[in-house]
Protein backbone atom coordinates (compact mmCIF):
# COMPACT_ATOMS: atom_id res chain seq x y z
CA UNK A 1 0.00 0.00 0.00
CA UNK A 2 1.49 3.30 -0.91
CA UNK A 3 2.09 5.74 1.75
CA UNK A 4 -0.14 9.19 1.31
CA UNK A 5 1.85 12.03 1.30
CA UNK A 6 0.82 14.86 3.64
CA UNK A 7 0.28 18.59 2.75
CA UNK A 8 2.34 20.20 5.23
CA UNK A 9 1.80 23.73 3.34
CA UNK A 10 -1.60 25.39 4.92
CA UNK A 11 -0.31 23.91 8.35
CA UNK A 12 3.01 25.65 8.46
CA UNK A 13 1.42 28.79 6.66
CA UNK A 14 -1.22 28.94 9.70
CA UNK A 15 1.11 28.31 12.52
CA UNK A 16 3.63 30.86 10.70
CA UNK A 17 1.06 33.73 10.57
CA UNK A 18 -0.41 32.78 13.87
CA UNK A 19 3.59 32.70 15.36
CA UNK A 20 4.11 36.27 13.17
CA UNK A 21 1.18 38.01 14.34
CA UNK A 22 1.62 36.89 17.98
CA UNK A 23 5.54 39.03 17.73
CA UNK A 24 3.93 41.55 15.83
CA UNK A 25 1.55 42.22 18.84
CA UNK A 26 4.31 41.66 21.52
CA UNK A 27 6.12 44.05 19.55
CA UNK A 28 4.18 46.87 19.09
CA UNK A 29 3.63 46.63 23.45
CA UNK A 30 6.74 46.18 24.36
CA UNK A 31 8.10 49.19 22.16
CA UNK A 32 5.01 51.46 23.59
CA UNK A 33 5.89 54.06 26.13
CA UNK A 34 3.43 53.62 28.73
CA UNK A 35 3.38 56.15 31.17
CA UNK A 36 2.92 60.24 31.68
CA UNK A 37 4.79 63.10 29.87
CA UNK A 38 6.51 65.91 31.29
CA UNK A 39 3.47 68.67 31.64
CA UNK A 40 0.94 66.07 32.11
CA UNK A 41 -0.90 65.44 35.30
CA UNK A 42 -1.35 62.80 38.12
CA UNK A 43 -3.73 62.14 39.95
CA UNK A 44 -3.11 60.20 43.10
CA UNK A 45 -5.50 58.85 45.31
CA UNK A 46 -6.21 58.74 49.28
CA UNK A 47 -8.07 56.32 50.29
CA UNK A 48 -7.94 55.79 54.13
CA UNK A 49 -9.95 54.56 57.47
CA UNK A 50 -8.97 56.98 59.95
CA UNK A 51 -10.09 57.91 63.71
CA UNK A 52 -8.87 60.90 64.72
CA UNK A 53 -9.55 64.60 66.44
CA UNK A 54 -11.55 66.70 63.44
CA UNK A 55 -8.71 69.70 62.01
CA UNK A 56 -7.13 70.80 58.58
CA UNK A 57 -4.90 68.33 57.23
CA UNK A 58 -2.24 68.44 54.15
CA UNK A 59 -2.07 65.49 52.30
CA UNK A 60 1.20 65.61 50.44
CA UNK A 61 2.67 63.25 47.81
CA UNK A 62 6.34 63.66 46.47
CA UNK A 63 8.30 61.85 43.45
CA UNK A 64 11.91 60.12 43.69
CA UNK A 65 13.51 57.36 45.10
CA UNK A 66 12.99 54.73 47.71
CA UNK A 67 16.39 53.64 48.92
CA UNK A 68 17.47 54.03 52.80
CA UNK A 69 15.22 56.97 53.15
CA UNK A 70 13.25 58.70 50.70
CA UNK A 71 15.20 61.15 48.66
CA UNK A 72 13.19 64.10 47.00
CA UNK A 73 13.24 65.35 43.31
CA UNK A 74 12.74 69.05 43.56
CA UNK A 75 9.77 70.83 42.40
CA UNK A 76 7.61 67.07 42.33
CA UNK A 77 6.34 67.16 45.56
CA UNK A 78 2.33 68.60 45.20
CA UNK A 79 0.03 69.03 48.23
CA UNK A 80 -3.78 68.97 49.32
CA UNK A 81 -5.38 70.70 51.98
CA UNK A 82 -8.51 68.56 53.80
CA UNK A 83 -10.68 69.73 56.94
CA UNK A 84 -12.14 66.41 58.23
CA UNK A 85 -15.57 66.64 59.37
CA UNK A 86 -16.46 66.60 62.94
CA UNK A 87 -17.30 62.45 63.38
CA UNK A 88 -13.95 61.26 61.98
CA UNK A 89 -14.30 57.69 62.33
CA UNK A 90 -14.41 55.82 58.85
CA UNK A 91 -13.07 55.52 55.31
CA UNK A 92 -12.49 58.48 53.45
CA UNK A 93 -11.13 59.41 49.54
CA UNK A 94 -9.46 62.59 48.58
CA UNK A 95 -7.30 63.15 45.49
CA UNK A 96 -4.50 65.06 44.62
CA UNK A 97 -3.78 66.49 40.85
CA UNK A 98 0.00 66.33 40.32
CA UNK A 99 1.17 68.36 37.33
CA UNK A 100 4.57 67.44 36.16
CA UNK A 101 6.71 70.22 35.15
CA UNK A 102 8.40 69.71 31.91
CA UNK A 103 11.98 69.58 32.93
CA UNK A 104 10.77 66.26 34.67
CA UNK A 105 13.49 63.80 33.39
CA UNK A 106 12.44 60.71 32.24
CA UNK A 107 12.60 57.60 33.82
CA UNK A 108 10.69 55.78 36.93
CA UNK A 109 10.06 57.51 40.09
CA UNK A 110 8.75 56.07 43.49
CA UNK A 111 5.55 57.95 45.46
CA UNK A 112 5.53 59.04 48.97
CA UNK A 113 1.82 60.00 50.08
CA UNK A 114 1.69 61.65 53.65
CA UNK A 115 -1.05 62.60 55.97
CA UNK A 116 0.01 65.54 58.13
CA UNK A 117 -1.76 68.02 60.24
CA UNK A 118 -0.86 71.68 58.71
CA UNK A 119 1.97 72.85 59.79
CA UNK A 120 3.87 69.55 60.43
CA UNK A 121 7.38 69.13 59.70
CA UNK A 122 8.37 66.64 57.22
CA UNK A 123 9.07 64.37 59.69
CA UNK A 124 5.31 64.54 61.92
CA UNK A 125 2.89 62.45 59.86
CA UNK A 126 0.07 60.58 60.94
CA UNK A 127 -0.50 58.29 57.74
CA UNK A 128 2.66 57.31 55.17
CA UNK A 129 2.98 54.93 52.60
CA UNK A 130 5.65 54.45 50.02
CA UNK A 131 5.05 53.35 46.38
CA UNK A 132 8.03 51.48 44.15
CA UNK A 133 8.03 52.65 40.71
CA UNK A 134 4.48 54.36 41.13
CA UNK A 135 4.83 56.30 37.91
CA UNK A 136 7.00 56.30 34.69
CA UNK A 137 7.81 59.30 33.10
CA UNK A 138 8.26 58.62 29.03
Amino acid sequence: MPEKKIDWVKPVLIAGGVGLTGYGVWWFLSHRELGIKPGGTVRAVFKFSFTGTPADYVLQVSFGTQGIKFDHVEGLTFKGYITLPNVVTGNFIYSVDCLLPMATEKKAYDAEALIQHQGAGLTEYILKAVTKKAIKVV
